[in-house]
């Protein structure tokens, strides 16, 4: 062991007395008498309430080292003095309100900090109820918007299960949106599978089913198999829970949903009724069997169901789409319909509408929708434009013109054809006088040529209505004046024309 000595010397000047009693320097001199302390040696490194802190306790220095931590968010260094306070806590003089207050910041720095199993601890070390409740619902809702999922149903939560049941039914209740977001749903049912509670998972995919089919999800399948939907996977997975129970208990709530696109909701009373296994083997088999008449086009009613009859109808003759052109043949599966025509073919996927098609005629496509509200009614219209867009694409094909526009600088336009994707690219130099040169690919099927019979103008020409008019205005779009008076500056390239490629005789 070495013992270091050192020895530094002062010169005290004449008419200057100094007195040294017990570390106490008194200096007096021809301007007054001045008295200093040498009690502290931290080399003016703590201020007054440092030093005081200091002497209290380490418990009480480290919780001013977490305040100023928590003060800039350094939370990784929160959580390291936090828990060096938490050891010497118990020494301190008010250890109760010392660990209250370190538990709180380390569990907020950890769940900040996605620290779950640090949070985890701090939450088990406290005492108050009030505080653990509300860090529990913290911790369960971190976990569960950080996708930490199977860590939360792994961790020992003693005591606290109902509580978090509680927390996870609540999230559920208040999620409408169940295909996007936080799946509260999946993780409230595997929470109750791992702790067998097979009856309340049952529940919870009971409430899910309701949801999708509340948001037309029960039409959309999922790969090959057009039975393969959410609603139906939701179904076996309740089949298979309810199963589990013994066959006098096989049974749950469901609750009514408020009705579709209702704003107001607060007077609405949900209805309870009880559901069987038996029961939902029969919801499930009419779930099958609704899929396979839509995708079959059957669909049967009820005789003197009047709201039947009036949806039926005002279904059946809102919109019909002609095909009544020459060599235009039209396909229609699963919701994805195939038009070809003497100038090629042409598809398109409108499985995420909840339509109906019919050919009742050789020259006639029915399309019909179901139990819908006006908002859906009003798609019968749009999906009537899309198989007549795609029909004149097929027979007469769509044809743009471009206008080059400019007071100054004349714009040049180039052509090349992309010899990998064989798709056309045009090149836009000296817009406005910038040397950058601006090149716009255009989409799959549409050609793009330079006018022989009018000067500075660009013709597109393409079978597909959404290709052309897209890739037009992506010309259009690319040549917008930025950061100038757009009254007065009016280069651009734009749409002068709207035709066909074949013109009608």
């Amino acid at each position: 062991m070495k013992y270091i000595h050192s020895v530094e010397s002062v010169e005290i000047p004449e008419g200057v007395k100094v007195h040294i009693k017990s570390r106490n320097v008194t200096v007096e001199g021809p301007r007054g008498v001045r008295d200093e302390s040498l009690d502290r040696h931290s080399s003016g490194l703590l201020d007054d309430a440092e030093w005081n802190l200091l002497h209290k306790g380490p418990a009480k220095y480290y919780c001013h080292i977490v305040s100023l931590f928590d003060r800039v968010k350094a939370y990784s260094f929160v959580l390291e003095f936090a828990g060096l306070a938490l050891q010497f806590a118990r020494s301190s003089e008010d250890s109760e309100t010392v660990q209250r207050e370190m538990l709180n910041r380390q569990f907020v720095a950890a769940t900040t900090t996605s620290r779950f199993d640090v949070a985890h601890s701090g939450l088990l070390a406290m005492e108050d109820k009030a505080m653990r409740h509300n860090s529990l619902s913290r911790l369960v809702e971190k976990m569960c918007t950080s996708h930490y999922n199977e860590e939360l149903t792994s961790l020992p939560f003693p005591g606290l299960h109902d509580q978090i049941d509680e927390i996870l039914t609540l999230k559920c209740k208040a999620t409408m949106e169940v295909t996007a977001g936080v799946p509260y749903h999946q993780i409230l049912y595997s929470w109750r599978i791992s702790h067998n509670d097979y009856r309340g998972a049952a529940s919870v995919l009971m409430d899910r089913i309701q949801k999708l089919k509340h948001a037309g999800e029960g039409d959309k399948y999922q790969g090959e198999d057009v039975l393969d939907t959410p609603v139906t996977k939701q179904y076996l997975l309740l089949i298979n829970a309810l199963s589990c129970v013994d066959a006098k208990q096989a049974w749950i709530f469901s609750e009514e949903l408020p009705p579709q696109n209702s704003r107001d909701t607060s007077g609405f009373q949900a209805k309870r009724k009880v559901v069987t296994l038996a029961d939902l083997r029969k919801q499930y088999q009419d779930e099958l069997d609704r899929i396979a008449a839509i995708q079959n086009n059957q669909f049967g009613f009820e005789a003197g169901d009047e709201v039947m009859d009036i949806l039926s109808a005002q279904a059946s003759l809102a919109e019909a789409a002609m095909v009544g052109h020459a060599g235009v043949k039209v396909h229609i599966k699963s919701r994805n319909v195939t038009v070809e025509g003497p100038r090629g073919k042409l598809v398109k996927d409108l499985s995420h509408l909840a339509v109906n098609f019919s050919q009742p005629k050789k020259d006639l496509i029915n399309i019909e929708i179901h139990h819908g509200s006006r908002k859906n009614v009003a798609t019968l219209r749009t999906v009537r434009s899309l198989i007549n867009n795609l029909i004149i694409g097929v027979t007469k094909g769509f044809k743009y013109k471009m206008r080059y526009v400019y007071a100054h600088f004349p714009i040049n336009v180039n052509l090349d054809k992309n010899s990998e994707t064989g798709l056309w690219e045009v090149e836009i130099r000296n817009f406005i006088g910038e040397k950058i040169v601006r090149k716009v690919v255009m989409h799959e099927g549409v050609d793009v040529e330079i006018s022989k019979a009018q000067k500075d103008e660009l013709v597109l020409l393409g079978n597909s209505l959404e290709n052309v008019s897209q890739s037009a205005a992506d010309i259009q779009q690319i040549c917008r004046v930025r950061n100038k008076d757009i009254r007065k500056f009016l280069d651009g390239l734009y749409v002068s024309e709207k035709g066909h490629v074949v013109e009608a005789e």
